[in-house]
């Protein structure tokens, strides 16, 4: 606020009767407000939705935080940390609610963690389980099918990347390539007691902050060619054999740009990174290109999508592509 009065006034005329939480943009003094008691002129603050029937784990409201790693910005490829996530419990509990207490409905620094939850000790303290696995089977114990959750989580992030996908390559002209890149970034998440999920936070520059973060090089450097081919090899990344020998007697037509006897050395190297990104996974999943099973890839046109970039059709397309190959390549 107030750059975005107008879009929050045009946004709350439908929604007169939510409760909103205003905070600085450090985070600090935490409000809730009706819409009538909200200052929309006040500079360095904004506003968010106030979820006010969260689902509650022994009475305490609780946060998601979920990593995901971009590893290119042009075209885009952002996977997310499968294996596990992070809870974060409020220090008290919610109910009786109390608006002047944050410490009800705010994760704060000094939140209380899943090994301290009743109702997640014996799957996470003694069976060992990830705290993922730990919320999982409570959700299943009462009633709720935890990949409602993990599918809305994963549109979310998929959905925001894509919504500011230009930003990333307005502040990505700033490095020397934004293809072979490295940004891990937390989203938190709240969940409402219909296991409705929120988008709350976006955490980013987590590894730049301490000092870690993957030194940003070309793909057309010499060290990054030759390693590339000894772990890749220019026939893993071919795509559409019938199509390209049959059909592709133009590299004009967009369906023929992946073909080998049309790849660009940009478009190689893309690829090239892209298997290797694959290959090397690990306990992450891909969250764009948006992976679908081999069924509806069968049908998925991404290259007719007036929703992505060039770049990310043609990613999506050579995706698509090596997964009609190995189903391995779908997810």
């Amino acid at each position: 606020m107030p750059e975005q009065k107008e879009e929050f006034i045009l946004e709350t005329k439908t929604h007169t009767d939510k409760l909103w939480v205003e905070k600085s943009n450090q985070h600090r003094g935490i409000k809730i407000m009706s819409l009538r008691e909200l200052e929309l002129n006040s500079r360095g603050t904004f506003l968010q939705e106030f979820i006010t029937h969260p689902l509650l784990i022994d009475g305490r409201k609780f946060d998601i935080g979920v990593y995901t790693i971009l590893t290119s910005i042009k075209p885009l490829r952002v996977y997310i940390y499968e294996e596990e996530v992070i809870l974060r419990f409020c220090s008290q509990e919610y109910y009786p609610f109390d608006p002047t207490n944050v410490k009800k409905y705010v994760v704060a620094d000094f939140y209380t963690p899943t090994w301290q939850m009743p109702s997640l000790q014996t799957a996470y303290n003694h069976m060992k389980y990830s705290q993922k696995q730990s919320l999982n089977f409570y959700l299943q114990r009462h009633g709720h099918h935890p990949e409602k959750l993990w599918s809305q989580i994963r549109s979310a992030i998929q959905e925001l990347f894509l919504m500011k996908e230009l930003d990333l390559i307005k502040y990505g002209a700033n490095y020397k390539s934004t293809r072979n890149f490295f940004e891990l970034v937390r989203f938190d998440f709240v969940v409402d007691e219909d296991v409705k999920v929120y988008l709350m936070e976006v955490v980013f520059n987590t590894l730049s902050l301490v000092g870690v973060s993957k030194k940003i090089v070309s793909s057309e450097e010499k060290s990054f060619n030759e390693a590339s081919e000894m772990l890749v090899n220019e026939r893993d990344i071919q795509i559409y054999p019938a199509h390209c020998i049959e059909n592709c007697t133009s590299c004009d037509i967009k369906t023929c740009k992946l073909c080998g006897h049309c790849l660009s050395t940009r478009l190689k190297f893309v690829l090239e990174e892209a298997f290797l990104e694959h290959v090397n996974r690990g306990n992450t999943r891909r969250v764009v290109p948006q992976p679908m099973g081999q069924q509806d890839m069968q049908l998925y046109q991404p290259l007719e999508d007036s929703r992505l970039m060039e770049a990310n059709q043609l990613m999506a397309w050579w995706f698509r592509g090596k997964c009609l190959q190995d189903a391995g390549w779908c997810m």
